[in-house]
């Protein structure tokens, strides 16, 4: 049963204690106009001014079912379910919560820009909308006019017009979608999803929910919107619980402990399934369904090597997550899910005692999670992780002048909202990881490079200490038991800021043993935000500043001394000398 959404309580005064900022965290139903179910943040969906934005965001929905919600996440936004499951906060009706092309005027660029956004934790069980003349199935695009008019007001969240563009002709095998003769597939039921890099969709369930006559809807996943281009991605824990896996114009996408209840379709070449299965539409038992990898309905160059198959994953620690336990409301709790081994398929069961810790309302010395905006202080920060406490860090950006020092075991810095901390002057690095320290979660951050004084050995984020070159590392037994983890880490060398000079040498090093990567993005920018006045470069490529040889120097974007790091999901770009 799920649980009907609160009115404000002491569970909402609690959570605006913990995210004081109402402009960057944004609870529902309780800080919205409930006749109103429209959520744009139309600054953020328009790639104009969303795409190098400062402005970052995280929507907190409450555990309960809604209806008829019009959420397209733009640009640096997360939205987050706080359920222990993703069952427990549910999206029915129309849309949803979905991710549009940031260009469908031009299909040629469609997706491959749509970055830095992600959604976690919730049910999706939506239909699309009808268009009454053609009969399609649809999603509504924001006008740009409308858009533009929403610059001018200090409202980012209004209604708008919109314009209905075509999911896809499902039944053209072009973009590989089944038939819709095929059994078991209804075009009109689905979740869009159609993006590229740093936009990652985890712990997610695709309909399997029971409507109010009693019936499982099925439901399908598009990882693209018609003919619109898109290009990587990734899938962590998601359910597909009914429907299809469509993955349309999609290419170099890591999909990773997925089920899928019928088949994938459609595609364009490299994916990478690691402990992913789905039933294919057949019936069968459970150990032979294991067994079983995706199936697709229809693979044009889809055979070997542009779709690679790991049946299990060896090694997996899903992404911590905030959440309240049906049994205690009042509470919010940090997930810290444990270490998994040679798994397939999902796991969306509720936290163990030891997975669970409470994070208390009034955040005094003593409390083991402690939750910080940009305006706390960097000995604030520093202090917290040398106590040993777990770390929340609220959107926006840090400014910390000094690396921020992990020193104890099991600790976990998890960043809401996209939130970036930029590297200090020096060339030191945001975080440094102690080679002591077993079992850290990194999570849910973007590191951004700075203009530095000094390049040589430069990085955003050290793993482990560095001896002349050769790996201090712990070889026991216990730090193969309890590895640490590295969640949905963005870099970025350039884009935002309009300083050219920024650079670093190395954006991530891992020195220690036994770390798990997963969802890793590294990217030197390619193209920047133009100046005041300026006009493009390289008009006939983009609309943005293309970069120079110089400008927004990397040379390397992983560097790995440990042994033992696994990795799920990593793309880098545009450095200088190696990935």
């Amino acid at each position: 049963m799920v649980p009907q959404h609160a009115k404000k309580d002491d569970q909402y005064d609690g959570l605006r204690q913990l995210f004081p900022d109402k402009k960057s965290v944004l609870i529902y139903p309780d800080d919205f106009d409930e006749a109103n179910k429209d959520i744009v943040f139309s600054d953020l969906v328009d790639r104009h001014s969303g795409h190098f934005s400062d402005r970052r965001v995280a929507v907190l929905f409450r555990p309960g079912r809604y209806h008829n919600i019009n959420f397209p996440v733009g640009y640096w936004t997360q939205v987050l379910g706080l359920g222990e499951t993703p069952r427990d906060v549910v999206f029915t009706g129309q849309l949803g919560v979905y991710a549009l092309p940031a260009n469908t005027q031009n299909p040629n660029v469609g997706s491959l820009d749509t970055f830095w956004r992600s959604a976690e934790n919730f049910t999706s069980q939506t239909s699309f909308v009808q268009d009454p003349v053609s009969k399609k199935w649809c999603v509504p695009i924001p006008s740009s006019n409308h858009l533009a008019a929403a610059k001018d007001t200090e409202d980012t969240t209004t209604t708008s017009p919109y314009s209905l563009y075509p999911v896809g002709d499902l039944a053209d095998p072009e973009y590989g979608y089944p038939s819709q003769e095929v059994p078991n597939f209804s075009p009109q039921f689905g979740m869009m999803w159609a993006v590229s890099q740093a936009a990652p969709l985890r712990r997610v369930q695709i309909g399997g929910i029971e409507d109010s006559k009693k019936m499982n809807m099925n439901g399908n996943l598009h990882l693209s919107l018609g003919d619109n281009c898109a290009s990587g991605g990734f899938l962590g824990n998601v359910h597909i619980a009914n429907g299809y896996l469509l993955l349309g114009s999609q290419q170099q996408y890591c999909i990773r402990n997925c089920s899928v209840k019928q088949k994938a379709a459609g595609g364009a070449w490299s994916f990478v399934l690691i402990g992913s299965k789905s039933d294919g539409g057949e019936s069968g038992d459970d150990d032979k369904q294991k067994k079983s990898p995706v199936k697709w309905a229809q693979k044009p160059g889809l055979d070997s090597p542009n779709v690679a198959y790991e049946e299990t994953t060896r090694s997996c620690i899903e992404k911590p997550f905030l959440f309240f336990r049906a049994q205690d409301s009042k509470t919010l709790y940090l997930g810290i899910p444990k270490l998994q081994k040679n798994t397939v398929g999902i796991n969306h069961d509720q936290m163990d005692e030891i997975e669970r810790v409470p994070i208390e309302w009034s955040l005094d010395s003593t409390s083991k999670v402690r939750v910080f905006t940009p305006q706390h202080t960097y000995k604030e920060c520093q202090k917290a992780a040398d106590d040993g406490c777990h770390m929340v860090l609220n959107p926006g950006t840090y400014h910390w002048k000094k690396t921020l020092y992990i020193s104890n075991s099991n600790q976990v810095v998890l960043g809401i909202g996209m939130a970036t901390i930029q590297a200090p002057g020096d060339g030191s690095p945001c975080i440094h990881v102690a080679s002591s320290a077993q079992g850290v979660r990194i999570s849910g951050l973007s590191l951004e490079a700075s203009a530095i004084s000094t390049y040589k050995n430069s990085t955003l984020l050290q793993w482990g200490d560095d001896n002349k070159g050769k790996a201090v590392v712990g070889t026991t037994e216990a730090s193969a038991a309890n590895p640490g983890a590295i969640h949905d880490l963005y870099c970025f060398v350039g884009g935002r800021s309009l300083d050219r000079t920024v650079r670093v040498e190395t954006m991530v090093k891992i020195f220690s043993n036994h770390v798990i990567l997963d969802n890793i993005w590294l990217w030197r920018a390619d193209h920047v935000k133009l100046k005041p006045g300026e006009n493009p470069n390289r008009p006939e490529l983009s609309e943005y500043h293309v970069t120079e040889y110089g400008e927004c120097r990397c040379d390397v974007g992983l560097e790995v001394w440990g042994d033992h790091v696994t990795c799920y999901g990593l793309a880098g770009e545009h450095v200088y000398q190696d990935m």
